[in-house]
Protein backbone atom coordinates (compact mmCIF):
# COMPACT_ATOMS: atom_id res chain seq x y z
CA UNK A 1 0.00 0.00 0.00
CA UNK A 2 1.58 3.52 -1.02
CA UNK A 3 1.41 6.89 0.97
CA UNK A 4 -0.86 9.06 -1.67
CA UNK A 5 1.59 12.29 -2.93
CA UNK A 6 1.49 15.47 -0.36
CA UNK A 7 -0.95 17.87 -1.62
CA UNK A 8 0.49 21.93 -2.15
CA UNK A 9 1.86 23.08 0.89
CA UNK A 10 0.60 26.37 2.10
CA UNK A 11 2.61 29.51 2.58
CA UNK A 12 3.80 29.70 6.52
CA UNK A 13 1.09 33.20 8.19
CA UNK A 14 3.05 36.65 6.58
CA UNK A 15 5.34 35.34 4.48
CA UNK A 16 4.94 38.36 2.60
CA UNK A 17 3.01 36.80 -0.63
CA UNK A 18 2.31 39.86 -3.59
CA UNK A 19 -1.08 37.89 -4.26
CA UNK A 20 -3.43 35.88 -3.05
CA UNK A 21 -2.00 32.27 -2.22
CA UNK A 22 -3.72 29.52 -4.77
CA UNK A 23 -3.64 25.37 -3.73
CA UNK A 24 -3.62 25.01 -7.59
CA UNK A 25 -0.68 25.33 -9.55
CA UNK A 26 -0.91 28.37 -12.70
CA UNK A 27 -2.86 26.94 -15.85
CA UNK A 28 -4.70 24.25 -13.90
CA UNK A 29 -8.59 24.63 -14.93
CA UNK A 30 -9.18 25.68 -10.86
CA UNK A 31 -6.12 28.04 -10.29
CA UNK A 32 -7.50 31.71 -10.08
CA UNK A 33 -6.99 33.91 -13.26
CA UNK A 34 -3.89 36.40 -12.98
CA UNK A 35 -3.00 39.35 -14.82
CA UNK A 36 0.74 38.98 -16.49
CA UNK A 37 2.39 40.37 -13.12
CA UNK A 38 1.18 37.83 -11.17
CA UNK A 39 -2.28 39.05 -9.42
CA UNK A 40 -5.43 37.71 -9.38
CA UNK A 41 -7.47 39.02 -12.08
CA UNK A 42 -10.62 40.97 -10.39
CA UNK A 43 -13.89 39.07 -11.15
CA UNK A 44 -17.32 40.61 -12.72
CA UNK A 45 -18.52 40.89 -9.53
CA UNK A 46 -16.23 43.26 -7.80
CA UNK A 47 -16.31 45.20 -11.57
CA UNK A 48 -20.18 45.70 -11.51
CA UNK A 49 -20.24 46.92 -7.59
CA UNK A 50 -17.45 49.29 -8.11
CA UNK A 51 -19.16 50.28 -11.37
CA UNK A 52 -22.42 50.71 -9.66
CA UNK A 53 -20.95 52.91 -7.02
CA UNK A 54 -18.96 54.98 -9.28
CA UNK A 55 -22.08 55.86 -10.98
CA UNK A 56 -24.20 56.61 -7.74
CA UNK A 57 -21.80 59.06 -6.60
CA UNK A 58 -21.36 60.14 -10.08
CA UNK A 59 -25.37 60.43 -10.19
CA UNK A 60 -25.57 62.40 -7.03
CA UNK A 61 -23.22 65.08 -7.85
CA UNK A 62 -25.03 65.50 -11.25
CA UNK A 63 -28.33 65.66 -9.61
CA UNK A 64 -27.12 68.07 -6.85
CA UNK A 65 -26.58 70.51 -9.73
CA UNK A 66 -28.68 69.50 -12.17
CA UNK A 67 -31.81 69.75 -10.26
CA UNK A 68 -31.19 73.21 -8.86
CA UNK A 69 -30.03 74.33 -12.40
CA UNK A 70 -33.67 73.57 -13.55
CA UNK A 71 -35.77 74.85 -11.31
CA UNK A 72 -34.33 78.33 -11.23
CA UNK A 73 -34.54 78.24 -15.16
CA UNK A 74 -38.10 77.14 -15.34
CA UNK A 75 -38.86 79.61 -12.65
CA UNK A 76 -37.20 82.52 -14.23
CA UNK A 77 -38.82 81.86 -17.74
CA UNK A 78 -42.29 81.48 -17.12
CA UNK A 79 -42.54 84.75 -14.42
CA UNK A 80 -44.30 86.15 -17.45
CA UNK A 81 -47.90 85.23 -19.32
CA UNK A 82 -46.28 82.82 -21.48
CA UNK A 83 -46.95 83.66 -25.36
CA UNK A 84 -46.01 81.45 -28.58
CA UNK A 85 -43.06 83.44 -28.79
CA UNK A 86 -41.58 82.50 -25.36
CA UNK A 87 -42.62 79.27 -25.99
CA UNK A 88 -39.80 79.53 -28.61
CA UNK A 89 -37.37 81.02 -26.28
CA UNK A 90 -38.56 78.39 -23.63
CA UNK A 91 -37.15 75.63 -26.16
CA UNK A 92 -34.40 77.35 -27.12
CA UNK A 93 -33.18 78.22 -23.65
CA UNK A 94 -33.67 74.86 -22.62
CA UNK A 95 -31.86 72.96 -25.64
CA UNK A 96 -29.03 75.34 -24.44
CA UNK A 97 -29.48 74.62 -20.95
CA UNK A 98 -28.96 71.00 -21.94
CA UNK A 99 -25.97 71.33 -23.72
CA UNK A 100 -24.48 73.27 -21.12
CA UNK A 101 -25.19 70.39 -18.65
CA UNK A 102 -23.68 67.55 -20.57
CA UNK A 103 -20.67 68.99 -20.73
CA UNK A 104 -20.79 69.77 -17.09
CA UNK A 105 -21.28 66.26 -17.02
CA UNK A 106 -18.46 64.98 -19.30
CA UNK A 107 -16.11 67.37 -17.32
CA UNK A 108 -17.35 65.79 -14.06
CA UNK A 109 -16.71 61.69 -15.47
CA UNK A 110 -13.51 63.13 -16.84
CA UNK A 111 -12.42 64.56 -13.34
CA UNK A 112 -13.61 61.25 -11.41
CA UNK A 113 -12.48 58.49 -14.06
CA UNK A 114 -9.11 60.25 -14.98
CA UNK A 115 -7.95 63.05 -12.57
CA UNK A 116 -8.65 61.76 -9.18
CA UNK A 117 -7.79 58.23 -10.72
CA UNK A 118 -4.09 59.30 -11.24
CA UNK A 119 -4.21 61.23 -7.80
CA UNK A 120 -5.43 58.48 -5.55
CA UNK A 121 -4.80 55.33 -7.91
CA UNK A 122 -8.40 54.19 -7.45
CA UNK A 123 -11.78 55.43 -7.99
CA UNK A 124 -14.17 55.05 -4.90
CA UNK A 125 -15.61 51.96 -6.17
CA UNK A 126 -12.80 50.61 -6.89
CA UNK A 127 -11.36 51.42 -3.45
CA UNK A 128 -14.37 49.57 -1.79
CA UNK A 129 -14.17 46.53 -3.68
CA UNK A 130 -10.39 46.40 -3.16
CA UNK A 131 -9.60 45.88 -7.24
CA UNK A 132 -7.13 48.01 -9.11
CA UNK A 133 -6.14 49.08 -12.63
CA UNK A 134 -2.73 47.89 -13.97
CA UNK A 135 -1.14 48.23 -17.12
CA UNK A 136 -1.28 44.64 -18.89
CA UNK A 137 2.48 44.91 -19.46
CA UNK A 138 3.99 44.36 -15.60
CA UNK A 139 7.06 46.55 -16.72
CA UNK A 140 4.97 49.46 -17.75
CA UNK A 141 4.35 52.25 -15.56
CA UNK A 142 0.04 53.37 -15.03
CA UNK A 143 0.53 56.73 -16.79
CA UNK A 144 -2.37 59.19 -16.85
CA UNK A 145 -2.53 58.65 -20.82
CA UNK A 146 -3.69 54.79 -20.01
CA UNK A 147 -6.73 55.98 -17.79
CA UNK A 148 -7.37 58.80 -20.62
CA UNK A 149 -7.85 56.08 -22.97
CA UNK A 150 -9.75 54.17 -20.80
CA UNK A 151 -12.05 56.75 -20.68
CA UNK A 152 -12.18 57.64 -24.16
CA UNK A 153 -13.10 53.69 -24.88
CA UNK A 154 -15.63 53.54 -22.23
CA UNK A 155 -17.49 56.30 -20.49
CA UNK A 156 -17.23 58.36 -23.25
CA UNK A 157 -18.13 55.97 -25.62
CA UNK A 158 -21.11 54.67 -23.66
CA UNK A 159 -23.09 57.52 -25.58
CA UNK A 160 -22.85 54.73 -28.80
CA UNK A 161 -26.25 52.86 -28.22
CA UNK A 162 -25.76 49.57 -26.56
CA UNK A 163 -21.86 49.80 -26.35
CA UNK A 164 -21.68 50.52 -22.75
CA UNK A 165 -23.53 47.34 -21.88
CA UNK A 166 -21.55 45.37 -24.49
CA UNK A 167 -18.38 47.09 -22.83
CA UNK A 168 -18.88 45.76 -19.62
CA UNK A 169 -19.86 42.68 -20.63
CA UNK A 170 -17.09 41.82 -22.92
CA UNK A 171 -14.78 40.35 -19.84
CA UNK A 172 -16.99 37.55 -19.53
CA UNK A 173 -15.82 36.03 -22.55
CA UNK A 174 -12.41 37.78 -22.87
CA UNK A 175 -9.55 35.45 -22.19
CA UNK A 176 -6.47 35.56 -20.69
CA UNK A 177 -7.36 38.30 -18.71
CA UNK A 178 -11.22 39.50 -18.44
CA UNK A 179 -10.64 42.69 -20.23
CA UNK A 180 -13.50 45.28 -21.19
CA UNK A 181 -13.47 47.14 -24.61
CA UNK A 182 -12.06 50.00 -22.97
CA UNK A 183 -9.36 47.57 -20.98
CA UNK A 184 -7.96 46.21 -24.56
CA UNK A 185 -7.85 49.69 -25.76
CA UNK A 186 -6.23 51.00 -23.08
CA UNK A 187 -3.80 47.95 -22.46
CA UNK A 188 -4.62 47.45 -18.80
CA UNK A 189 -6.58 44.99 -16.50
CA UNK A 190 -8.10 45.03 -13.44
CA UNK A 191 -6.75 43.43 -10.32
CA UNK A 192 -7.95 41.63 -7.04
CA UNK A 193 -5.47 43.69 -4.56
CA UNK A 194 -4.54 40.89 -1.59
CA UNK A 195 -6.31 41.49 1.53
CA UNK A 196 -4.28 43.76 4.09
Amino acid sequence: MTTPAPGPVPPPPGAGYAVPYSAYPPGHPLAPAVAPNGMRLAEFGDRLVAYLIDSLILGAISMAVFIPVLVAFVAATFDSTGSAEEAGTFLLGMLCLEAVLLLFQLALMYGYFVTYQVRKGQTVGKRVMKIKIVPLDPAAQLAPRLYQRRFVAGPLAAIIPGYGMLDGLWQLWDKPFRQCLHDRFAGTVVVKLPPG
